[in-house]
């Protein structure tokens, strides 16, 4: 057995890369801060209101399925700042898919929650059916088409496919390849726009936080 490679892959399921970090810090201390100031206020928002559920089980599914995208985004974030760009997109998509769930769950009059609850839902679905129902959810079907096509991007990522292999060169020095995490300075911009992906949507799960879980909402 190469006992170098030994240690490569030692060190990548054991250790940390704390090189890999500490350039996405140093490179995007601001959006970090961004992300983290966003996200603290999304989990506010949601205590907030969680207390408020009570025994009513279609709004515990409301509640849960945010808390979801909550934890799902944060852990996303964390992944990205690591170096694991590609299990960082799947994490979105989940984070979306949990959004959804929780816009479909709202509804007394859809009944979703009662699926889930009997384990026949599937949230794959859930952004579709979000755009299905949009009238009846009242909800703004340009913005959930416009999520629908960050939902696409990160879906791709969930694949093998020419995008995820790109992820695993090096652009900068042609012909690495990385086992692990990684940083190139020639992908600065797709970096950028990973980051700023999640502040967005953190800031959007506050808003249907706000909209779902607000007394006297359709899940009130």
């Amino acid at each position: 057995m190469d006992k170098n490679l030994h240690i490569i892959f030692s060190k990548e399921i054991l250790g940390e890369d704390k090189e890999v970090k500490g350039k996405f810090i140093s490179n995007f201390e601001q959006e970090i801060t961004e992300f983290i100031n966003s996200i603290v206020e999304s989990y506010q928002t949601w205590s907030k209101y969680d207390s408020s559920v009570g025994s009513d089980r279609r709004r515990a599914f409301v509640a849960a399925f945010l808390f979801n995208a909550i934890t799902n985004l944060s852990a996303s974030m964390k992944m990205l700042i690591a170096g694991y760009t590609i299990p960082s997109g799947n994490l979105v998509r989940q984070t979306i898919e949990s959004i959804c769930s929780a816009i479909l769950c709202s509804s007394e009059w859809l009944q979703f929650y009662q699926q889930v609850e009997q384990d026949k839902f599937s949230s794959k679905n859930s952004l579709n059916l979000v755009l299905k129902h949009s009238k009846k959810l009242q909800i703004n079907r340009n913005a959930m088409l416009a999520l629908k096509k960050l939902y696409e991007f990160y879906h791709k990522l969930s694949h093998s496919s020419s995008l995820t292999l790109a992820f695993n060169i090096s652009i900068g020095n042609l012909g690495t390849t990385y086992i692990g995490p990684s940083f190139d300075e020639q992908k600065m911009f797709a970096y950028k726009k990973e980051a700023t992906n999640r502040i967005n949507l953190s800031k959007n799960i506050t808003n249907v936080i706000e909209a779902l879980l607000l007394p006297g909402s359709d899940a009130s």
